[in-house]
């Protein structure tokens, strides 16, 4: 399996003041179709009962079976050992240039560090325990669902965080250009006006394994205060952190993940090929594009609207012209809107032509009636496939796997 198949993502946030959860489930539906294996970036796998009641106690059996869902609930987290770990959810940060936290006592210095806090094996037993809230479930049908969470937990080595925290400061030894792009693009956002990285003069200081000092023109070109300067300069060393503590998990994982605007300045100028082609934002951009090229409905809005089929929905995922499909979209990004349109329009009726050529017909009879001579299937079996003509000629031109995806089996997946 290629590793842009394979992806590391969350599909839900803390609610506002409660240890409740919210769940994206458009989120949860794409990754699962878009990809061949999704590993749940969970929160302490309260995602379950959510999943349950979606698909059911044998879907998510079906799902954990097939490789299809992976779950990994630990986290880690990039931080100042000066002060508590941020808040690392979408939008939140615990700096900006009015400086609304507690003053350094030293503006410039700072110790970054990924931290993970607990162990292991005693979080996944505390948080498997939600299983037993989830209604409807039999005491069997608890047990095996634990188990079966359990076994497609992702395992997590001895020396979690340590990799990540020395890529940090190996590469703050190494090299500050990232750091001072990531500069740059944070004051820019703060003052509102464009500020080039070549701006901004960075020198930094080791003081110990984890602790550094940082200078910086901040203050006499940018008129910040010391704690505001020292406020743009620590968000901008947790944007690294936070990478290399994702970069972890994907390697902890084997799966891909996206990254936030201000982690990508340290990846862009060697690997800004590579971020795009297995970004997993960008394969579900493509979908939602294809979505809306031929009118249609989105899954998240299906289930709302209880109108999604659950258990179609996973015989798609798992069928082959899904796969196809996958492999098809990544081919997307430099067609029109038309020429996707007429593409697919032309392989379905490629497959049309094929089930009703000669040649369709011949291969039909060839296929039906070798399998009438299989004693076990018979001629019930042949009958059977005789109904099956608009299927046909899809499987002998592999190619045409997106226009039954489209036209056909996604669809299918809605009452």
């Amino acid at each position: 399996m290629s590793l842009r198949d394979r992806v590391l993502s969350p599909c839900a946030w803390a609610a506002e003041g409660s240890d409740e959860i919210v769940v994206d489930v458009d989120a949860l539906l794409m990754r699962l179709l878009l990809f061949d294996t999704y590993v749940l970036d969970s929160h302490g796998l309260k995602e379950l009962p959510k999943l349950v009641a979606l698909f059911g106690y044998d879907g998510v059996i079906e799902l954990l079976d097939a490789n299809a869902l992976k779950l990994h609930p630990y986290r880690l987290f990039a931080g100042h050992l000066t002060r508590d770990a941020p808040d690392l959810g979408p939008g939140q940060m615990r700096y900006s240039l009015n400086f609304e936290g507690p003053p350094p006592t030293r503006p410039g210095f700072f110790e970054i560090t990924n931290i993970k806090v607990g162990t292991p094996s005693e979080e996944l037993h505390t948080a498997l325990q939600i299983a037993h809230t989830i209604p409807g479930l039999t005491k069997k049908q608890t047990i095996r669902l634990k188990r079966e969470v359990a076994a497609n937990t992702i395992p997590i080595p001895e020396d979690y965080t340590e990799r990540s925290t020395g890529q940090t400061h190996r590469e703050l030894d190494r090299d500050i250009a990232g750091l001072r792009r990531a500069v740059a693009w944070k004051l820019s956002t703060g003052i509102g006006a464009e500020v080039v990285p070549n701006a901004i003069d960075l020198s930094i200081q080791r003081e110990g394994e984890i602790a550094v000092f940082i200078e910086s023109n901040l203050c006499s070109e940018f008129d910040l205060s010391a704690e505001a300067a020292h406020a743009v300069v620590g968000e901008s060393l947790l944007a690294l952190s936070r990478l290399n503590a994702r970069l972890e998990d994907m390697e902890v994982c084997s799966a891909i993940s996206g990254t936030r605007p201000d982690e990508s300045f340290f990846v862009e100028n060697k690997y800004e090929f590579v971020a795009r082609e297995i970004a997993p934002n960008i394969q579900i951009e493509r979908f939602q594009r294809v979505l809306e090229i031929f009118a249609l409905p989105e899954l998240g809005a299906a289930v709302l609207a209880g109108r999604l089929r659950a258990d179609a929905f996973i015989a798609l995922r798992n069928s082959q012209e899904c796969v196809e499909f996958r492999q098809w979209l990544r081919g997307l990004d430099d067609a029109t809107d038309d020429e996707i349109k007429e593409h697919v329009d032309s392989l379905r009726a490629r497959v049309g032509n094929a089930a009703h050529s000669g040649t369709g017909k011949v291969i039909k009879v060839v296929v039906t009636t070798a399998i009438g001579l299989i004693p076990v299937a018979g001629v019930p079996a042949a009958a059977a496939l005789s109904g099956l003509d608009a299927f046909l000629g899809d499987r002998l031109l592999p190619e045409s796997g997106p226009a039954l995806f489209l036209t056909k089996l996604y669809p299918s997946v809605f009452i």
